[in-house]
């Protein structure tokens, strides 16, 4: 028996500690294991779905259904990634610390303008391209850059009524006007070149709706995301009100029959007249959505990608465990156990019952969602298997064991 404990380790790797049943890797390569179950934001380019996760970015082809992952042992780096978006005809990959990775078709351009410049956070909240300039959100401002040279054509920093930094979400060009969603309202300035808005007396602000974040165009118009004010949309220079329910929104996202509208317990769609519930069969929750070829594609926070297309829903999701810290990997009886709990010095982490197994190169997942006996446990901080049955130790709760052939689960409070 073999085991690892690495504190609360980040990210999921294997090298050459593979049990006897498993392939073993060539000496000095790593495979990747990562969850991918969170998905944070889709888009689509060339009939491909790219799909921002927790781990990184996996893709599915519309066409032949095959499924890639991309993340720092091919290509991306090994920083955490906060935005995707389209830079000119590329997808681009934005990281907390400034940098911009364009995936062309002749490999991975890496933008550092960002990054080097003197900003000491960097963070890359949005990129939207809007014919040939991109604009790029930070959490100092604005940075326009030209598609065909990459080079940066403006930033706009000093956004504040008194010149201070703000945080810039979101932004959108539109009718010659320069729109962006900051930490402190939204911003309005001509973009025709009749003004010179980098001195910020020249943004017209609108500090009435809180917390303004994503905008987004349907149908010719503009709309705006604030969690508080609801979705409103942009006409003859008033923001408007389309729907405030009594919860706060996350997201939209444009699909083909409208915006999706996600709340912290229900959905809805707007389509352009009327707004309604949204009930996706067979899909919980959606944290962001997108159409492509007449299908429907439902990212989720716990199991991945949906697609929806006619009456049939279909999952898309990477094999892999359920989380990318783990407090204790452990080989045992051919295979390699990840246990996500754990305790510190002063109390549980309460950490939500999960384990993850790698048996032969393919993973099983097991959590309180799967596992009924498991609701209300937390922190489990170390497993082992014996005779196909799982041994586990956890903070408060007992010994836990789990019949791997049964699929049946008993707790012993000691």
């Amino acid at each position: 028996m073999k085991y690892i404990r690495i504190g609360l380790l980040s990210f999921l790797f294997t090298v050459c500690l593979q049990s006897s049943g498993q392939t073993f890797l060539p000496l000095g390569n790593w495979k990747y294991h990562g969850a991918n179950n969170h998905i944070r934001d889709l888009l689509e380019k060339d009939n491909k779905i790219y799909a921002l996760t927790d781990a990184g970015i996996f893709t599915y082809s519309i066409s032949d259904k095959e499924i890639e992952l991309l993340n720092s042992l091919n290509g991306l780096r090994n920083v955490t990634i906060n935005s995707i978006g389209i830079f000119g005809s590329d997808v681009a990959v934005g990281y907390v610390d400034g940098v911009i990775d364009l995936i062309t078709d002749s490999g991975i351009i890496q933008l550092n303008a960002i990054f080097e410049s003197q900003f000491s956070n960097k963070q890359i909240n949005e990129i939207a391209t809007f014919g040939d300039e991109v604009l790029v959100s930070t959490n100092f401002g604005l940075v326009i850059f030209n598609t065909i040279s990459k080079n940066v054509k403006g930033t706009y920093w000093q956004l504040g009524p008194n010149g201070e930094v703000l945080t810039a979400k979101s932004a959108a060009k539109f009718n010659n006007e320069l729109f962006i969603s900051t930490s402190s309202g939204i911003l309005k300035g001509l973009n025709d070149g009749s003004i010179n808005l980098l001195d910020f007396n020249n943004w017209e602000r609108n500090v009435n709706i809180l917390d303004p974040k994503k905008m987004v165009f349907f149908n010719g118009d503009l709309y705006l995301l604030s969690p508080v004010s609801g979705l409103l949309f942009y006409e003859l220079g008033n923001w408007n009100t389309v729907f405030s329910p009594f919860e706060s929104l996350s997201n939209i996202s444009i699909i083909e029959s409208g915006i999706v509208v996600i709340g912290t317990d229900n959905n809805w769609i707007w389509d352009g007249n009327s707004i309604s519930e949204m009930l996706v069969p067979e899909v919980n929750d959606i944290t962001c959505a997108l159409s492509s070829s007449n299908i429907n594609f439902w990212g989720t926070n716990f199991d991945g990608v949906y697609k929806s297309e006619a009456t049939s829903v279909e999952s898309i999701l990477p094999g892999g465990p359920l989380f990318n810290s783990a407090w204790q990997i452990q080989n045992s009886e051919d295979k390699l156990i990840a246990v996500k709990g754990g305790v510190n010095s002063n109390f549980g982490l309460l950490q939500s019952p999960q384990i993850s197994i790698n048996e032969k190169g393919k993973w099983s997942n097991y959590s309180a969602t799967t596992v009924l006996e498991w609701n209300g446990l937390k922190d489990f901080t170390s497993a082992t298997s014996v005779d196909n049955s799982l041994f586990i130790a956890s903070y408060g709760s007992g010994l836990v064991t789990y019949d791997l052939t049964l699929g049946t689960s008993e707790i012993q409070q000691v």
